[in-house]
């Protein structure tokens, strides 16, 4: 059940979902072509959810800390240059868009496909993994199987 929770779609709108799922996709896209994810893109993104949790002040709270919580532990990451900034970006992205109490939930789908796509990788010899496809990939295949 840890997986998939079901979703309460008044909590979480289907427009947010697909704004969401589109600045993925985009990013997705770019940092597959190009090994880059366009600021512009990220912090739209961040931006635009930033204010839609300022609606709810509670919800505010909680994704802030969350945000924060994120930012600390993939910034370590960026910092010992295990994780792009970009892919980062995304993480963030992710922890002020989706509610609190689904996002370990995505993350561990996320990273389930980034673990599937890295030895995609590994068996391709790339020398780099353009973790934003597999971002997408879990996020989506979340909300599939938590609309179920």
């Amino acid at each position: 059940m840890f997986f998939y929770q079901k979703i309460d779609w008044t909590d979480f709108s289907l427009w947010g979902a697909g704004i969401l799922l589109i600045l993925l996709l985009v990013a997705a896209i770019s940092d597959f072509k190009t090994q880059k994810i366009s600021n512009i893109i990220s912090y739209t993104g961040i931006i635009f959810f930033i204010i839609l949790c300022f609606l709810n002040i509670e919800s505010f709270w909680q994704n802030l800390t969350v945000f924060i919580i994120v930012f600390l532990f993939f910034g370590t990451l960026f910092a010992l240059k295990w994780m792009g900034g970009g892919d980062v970006k995304m993480f963030l992205l992710l922890s002020v868009a989706i509610p609190v109490q689904f996002l370990l939930s995505c993350f561990l789908w996320v990273f389930v496909f980034g673990g599937v796509f890295g030895l995609f990788c590994l068996f391709k010899k790339k020398k780099s993994i353009p973790y934003a496809v597999p971002i997408f990939c879990g996020t989506l295949f979340y909300f599939l199987m938590s609309a179920l």
